[in-house]
């Protein structure tokens, strides 16, 4: 209930200081502890420094334990891209997220399973193959040393870039005219 109640407060002040919600993306690895974490501070630094507005950015892990911190290696990586995680806690994949969900990307192929399995059919893809990529899995670094660490972000990195044009041209496309006379 705790991660729920997180959640809501995140789209909450997401909503009040970036404007009206149009497209809500959830990563998706499987411990909520290292690559969905660094993807959504990754996600949310870019959005935030290009001023994207109306996109809400959250994770979760196909076998995450609720409330864990993110590991000491994706704490390290993520801050040396200026990337601050280490307040975020991990939540386990829901199917409330999954139905809530616009856009579902995940870190392997088993996520894609999980998560199509739950609804997610028409919505769901690997990081790397969303809009249009390789389709290269993102090798969990789980246990492996600080530049195994550092190797993940820089490709959950790569596809971020690559990926952030296309979502803001999405959720340019989906604002209202009435949102524009509000600023």
């Amino acid at each position: 209930m705790e991660c729920l109640r997180n959640y809501y407060e995140t789209a909450i002040y997401f909503s009040m200081f970036n404007g009206p919600i149009r497209m809500q993306i959830l990563v998706v690895c499987t411990g909520n502890t290292c690559r969905s974490p660094m993807a959504e501070g990754l996600f949310k630094h870019h959005i935030s420094s290009e001023r994207i507005e109306g996109i809400e950015m959250y994770s979760a892990g196909t076998m995450a334990v609720a409330g864990l911190a993110p590991t000491e290696g994706a704490i390290t990586a993520a801050s040396e891209k200026g990337v601050d995680i280490s307040s975020f806690r991990s939540k386990p994949l829901t199917k409330n997220m999954i139905e809530e969900a616009d856009l579902i990307l995940c870190m392997e192929r088993s996520h894609v399973q999980v998560a199509q399995g739950q609804g997610g059919e028409q919505k769901c893809y690997l990081i790397t193959e969303y809009p249009k990529g390789t389709g290269d899995q993102v090798r969990d670094p789980i246990g492996g040393t600080l530049d195994i660490y550092r190797s993940a972000l820089e490709v959950i990195n790569g596809e971020v870039q690559r990926i952030i044009p296309h979502l803001a041209s999405t959720v340019e496309k989906d604002k209202k005219p009435s949102d524009e006379n509000k600023s």
